[in-house]
């Protein structure tokens, strides 16, 4: 018996309810069909075209579990100030800082720190059958709310899963993603350049660990 199963068994012989998903079994739930835009059928029912592949049906009652998120992507710069650079390079090497650098302290080139952060709104559609529909915002259209459509992103996904969800009574809509601190190593990072440093935090691959993650959980729970 592996450590994980011996885990689990000690939880469950206490009466506590665990699960521990193997790395095949969450990839076997890592594809998922990325939608252009969802047509309005009869009753809960849409054409997903897709950016891929063939469109397809989709029936909102069928959903087993909803994931609403906004991905945050930030990036910081550290440019160090190509003056100051110039000044570091002409003192190390004679000795004496070049004309029109007199302030310059001599050992530390400045630098200029910006950060700039972009916000993805997001929502993942577990069906019955185990596939995923991904309503990305940054490439879907939200023509299916018509009239009701708003300004932002972040609007309309929200008015877009308030719908479905309404139309998947029976579905579980998780928005905890921000409360979730994925495994080490899923968030990675940076860039180095010759004249600084670039360094971007993406939170796409924590969501898509996440997504699949919780799906098995809640699927687990559903068995008791």
């Amino acid at each position: 018996m592996d450590k994980a199963e011996a885990a689990l068994d000690a939880f469950h012989a206490v009466g506590v309810l665990a699960f521990a998903p193997t790395q095949s079994q969450l990839d076997e739930r890592a594809d998922f069909h990325a939608a252009k835009r969802l047509i309005a059928g009869s009753g809960a029912t849409y054409l997903v075209q897709a950016w891929r592949g063939e469109p397809r049906t989709f029936d909102a009652a069928r959903t087993f579990l909803l994931v609403r998120a906004s991905l945050r992507s930030t990036e910081k710069k550290s440019i160090v100030d190509q003056g100051s650079a110039f000044a570091a390079a002409a003192t190390a090497t004679s000795g004496m800082p070049p004309i029109g650098h007199t302030d310059f302290e001599g050992d530390i080139a400045s630098s200029i720190a910006r950060s700039r952060t972009t916000l993805t709104e997001i929502i993942d559609l577990h069906q019955a059958d185990g596939t995923r529909i991904r309503l990305n915002g940054d490439k879907f259209s939200f023509d299916v709310l018509g009239d009701a459509r708003g300004y932002t992103d972040r609007d309309n996904m929200d008015k877009l899963a308030v719908r479905l969800s309404e139309q998947a009574s029976r579905a579980i809509v998780d928005l905890d993603f921000r409360q979730f601190r994925c495994p080490p190593g899923i968030l990675r990072t940076y860039y180095q350049s010759a004249l600084g440093r670039v360094r971007r935090t993406v939170e796409a691959p924590a969501f898509d660990f996440y997504s699949v993650w919780v799906a098995l959980m809640y699927r687990r729970m559903s068995r008791g």
